[in-house]
């Protein structure tokens, strides 16, 4: 049996009009926290001349869940 992640709801206010670039600063934070964990990951269960190929792998993976969960097109 899989397990479902749990949902996570955030929610952010920000001065009046600086919306869209205080989603942006949290979408690259988020994007660096799961490089940064991916390659974590990577380092500490494949040998170095196989990082590539895993982080690879591991990208093309978590897209699939995304477009899976209706998180990206």
């Amino acid at each position: 049996m899989s397990r479902k992640p749990p949902k996570i709801e955030v929610v952010c206010k920000f001065p009046e009009g600086e919306e869209k670039e205080g989603i942006q600063r949290i979408n690259d934070a988020l994007c660096e926290f799961y490089a940064n964990q991916l390659l974590k990951v990577v380092k500490e269960n494949y040998p170095e001349h196989q990082w590539y190929d895993a982080l690879d792998y591991l990208h093309d993976r978590l897209e699939e869940q995304f477009i899976e969960q209706g998180l990206i097109t």
